[in-house]
């Protein structure tokens, strides 16, 4: 059944967050590692993906998604929540207080890889589902 992380039973909702991200990050790897990402989780854990909620995306994010969307099963575009202005109250619907990130007031620490200039691949934060 449905639980406060909106989604259903052994499923997880994973909190993107794109603040300070820019065009200098929107390269050929980023786009390839988000297309795997995708096609990964979609192949192998197609029922385990409740939901993707991006957070704090930046003017060009349109653009990027443009790129990104026809190479993402519809069934995973589905699934996915861009949230404009504060998305405090979403979050706290989708994930809880537990998968809320702290600057928020929830006890999540989020992890931005394009706010770190050496790093070489990216990592999602996930954020698994807790009836805590």
């Amino acid at each position: 059944g449905d639980d406060e992380a909106g989604g259903s039973e052994g499923g997880f909702t994973a909190v993107v967050d794109l603040e300070g991200m820019s065009m200098r990050h929107v390269t050929t790897k980023f786009l390839w590692l988000v297309k795997e990402c995708a096609s990964i989780d979609q192949a192998n854990y197609p029922e385990r993906l409740a939901q993707i909620v991006m957070i704090n995306s930046p003017r060009l994010f349109p653009y990027v998604w443009g790129l990104i969307k026809p190479c993402v099963d519809p069934a995973t575009r589905n699934k996915i929540l861009i949230v404009s202005g504060d998305p405090t109250a979403t979050l706290l619907d989708k994930v809880g207080v537990h998968g809320l990130p702290t600057k928020y007031g929830g006890q999540h620490v989020l992890h931005r890889p394009w706010e770190n200039e050496g790093t070489q691949t990216a990592k999602m934060e996930v954020d698994q589902e807790s009836a805590h």
